[in-house]
């Protein structure tokens, strides 16, 4: 595997390249469509959307014809995106993306057959093209999750999780597809407050946004709904297995201990769940888990209830 970075000054672009090339075949496609005329045009449609999967769809229009090859993929694991376009080959370009030192993703081109050097110099030219769109959607993703992410404990906020419950109710509509909904209160939070101070009952919080994070799967979501109340929405989850989700976390949040100063302390959580049925709306599903909720409160505390049974 030859190695090799590409630096354009000016830009303040790194593309840190590898490719599994041991020769370089020189010898273009005859019917290549016009590199100038796609140079030309590129920035124009690229700056056309914010959304990075969008722009790295527009890309690959517009060159995979002229380059040739069967596999595209892309990943940027700080904002969750990731794109798999036709399928994985042996042999493979493959660039760290880097603007201003800002780390806007990597992108890899395979195919069954070798890249050539020229081929290689307009690949780096189409990325000097397509780095400053992908830098607009990475600075508009990244202000678009601040404005729907609840700084104090990590989670996602109320407003988010009103558009993800939304999404969740369309597509178990559309696909027929289970999903549960959990809310989560802290017990005794008010007196965590007035005995420790709101120092702690803050530590309590983020401890929970931690563990959240830390538990679920990628396609589930946390949010904090406001004060000590959480809500996650389960993707694909029939009732009987959110019980269970539930239970751990209400054993694993039972287990924690969080630092206030030099002294710890522990807390507990009550959880409220219900699972989607085909005549529910939104409010209907939050309703059934909140008053599950209620109803875990009202029997003692740190049980997770469906409002059917309490466990």
């Amino acid at each position: 595997m030859s190695q090799h970075i590409f630096n354009e000054q000016q830009a303040g672009l790194q593309l840190v390249s590898s490719t599994n090339n041991h020769y370089f075949d020189s010898v273009q496609p005859s019917d290549t469509p016009d590199p100038e005329l796609i140079q030309a045009r590129l920035p124009m449609i690229l700056q056309t959307s914010l959304d990075i999967i969008q722009v790295i769809h527009l890309f690959d229009n517009e060159v995979r014809a002229l380059i040739g090859y069967q596999g595209l993929s892309y990943k940027h694991p700080a904002l969750n995106e990731k794109l798999e376009i036709g399928s994985k080959r042996h042999h493979r370009c493959h660039y760290q993306l880097e603007i201003d030192q800002v780390n806007i993703g990597e992108l890899e081109l395979t195919r069954n057959k070798k890249f050539s050097t020229a081929e290689i110099e307009l690949i780096e030219d189409l990325l000097c093209k397509l780095v400053y769109p992908l830098r607009n959607c990475t600075l508009y993703q990244k202000a678009l999750s601040a404005s729907v992410t609840d700084m104090l404990s990590g989670l996602y906020n109320r407003q988010a999780f009103d558009q993800g419950l939304m999404r969740e109710m369309e597509l178990a509509k559309r696909q027929q597809a289970p999903f549960s909904l959990l809310v989560v209160d802290i017990d005794n939070f008010k007196q965590i407050n007035d005995s420790l101070g709101h120092a702690a009952g803050d530590q309590a919080i983020r401890s929970i946004g931690e563990l959240l994070k830390s538990m679920l799967r990628q396609t589930d979501t946390a949010y904090r709904f406001g004060g000590e109340e959480f809500t996650l929405l389960l993707s694909h989850t029939e009732l009987e297995d959110a019980m269970m989700v539930a239970e751990r976390l209400r054993q694993s949040i039972a287990e924690l201990k969080c630092l206030n100063g030099e002294n710890s302390f522990g807390f507990t959580v009550s959880i409220g769940v219900a699972g989607h049925r085909e005549s529910d709306t939104a409010t209907s599903i939050f309703k059934r888990a909140d008053d599950a909720l209620y109803q875990a409160k009202h029997s003692g505390k740190n049980i997770v209830s469906s409002g059917l049974a309490s466990h």
